[in-house]
């Protein structure tokens, strides 16, 4: 005869590991679930709160990681043009492009340049970057550098200015794979206005610090721009103050796609 206390002791146990089983696979489940809903809040905050106008989700889903940058190779302006940012910073872009131009070349041949006194920065560059007494000059002047050399060596690309976009929109065209030329200051210092020049009867004021770099991504986890600086190489600066600094020196910014 069959030990029925036996059997009913097996059954009991094979009960309790069933129920244990269905347990885990359950609490599991729902891990995952709030797992994947947690990261779907957080990359819609981000989404919403840095990027606004875009409805590329493939842009989002790259947020995972909390990072994104690209690939460049950063240029620095000394020795040679210590003053000379503004072409550094579009050197640096065009040979992420394959360009292979160098900044002094540049420089020399393709940014207009004017006297101290009777030059305006949105017209030209005020002196010459191979000097330490310069000043620089705005987006216009290296649209208008960018395009010549384009037209002499590389029709298949374009260079437009897109001054005035906020700051968090510039990130758009990161994210496309295009690195933004834009303005801010050295070392993000506060910007006033250091002298002035009257020109054509027209004041022409200069803001100390004036400074370009190149945009190449973000740290969501650290809040920063990462950028490429002609002063330091590839570093990274906090989102608000990048931001401040971009809107006081007038918010210049040149894409070259």
């Amino acid at each position: 005869m069959r030990n029925l206390t036996k059997d009913t002791g097996f059954i009991v146990s094979l009960f309790t590991i069933s129920v244990l089983i269905i347990s885990i696979i359950f609490s599991c489940a729902m891990s995952i679930s709030n797992k994947v809903e947690a990261k779907d809040i957080s990359e819609n905050i981000l989404y919403n709160l840095y990027d606004k106008s875009n409805t590329d989700k493939t842009y989002v889903s790259a947020q995972e990681y909390g990072y994104f940058k690209l690939d460049m190779l950063p240029i620095l302006q000394y020795p040679e043009l210590p003053t000379g940012c503004e072409i550094t910073a579009l050197t640096t872009v065009l040979n992420y492009y394959n360009c292979n131009v160098d900044k002094s070349y540049l420089a020399e041949y393709y940014l207009e340049q004017g006297n101290v006194g009777q030059t305006n920065p949105l017209d030209a560059f005020v002196g010459s970057p191979f000097s330490d007494e310069a000043y620089g000059c705005y987006s216009d002047v290296i649209v208008n550098a960018a395009q010549s050399y384009i037209n002499d060596y590389r029709t298949d690309l374009k260079v437009e200015n897109i001054s005035e976009l906020d700051f968090p929109q510039l990130l758009n065209y990161v994210k496309k794979g295009q690195p933004v030329i834009f303005w801010t200051t050295m070392n993000l210092k506060k910007p006033y206005e250091s002298t002035s020049w009257l020109i054509d009867g027209e004041k022409v004021p200069w803001y100390a610090y004036e400074h370009c770099m190149v945009l190449i991504g973000f740290d969501y986890d650290t809040d920063c721009y990462i950028v490429s600086d002609p002063l330091k190489g590839i570093t990274e600066y906090k989102r608000e103050l990048m931001e401040n600094r971009y809107n006081q020196i007038g918010k210049h910014a040149v894409l070259v796609y």
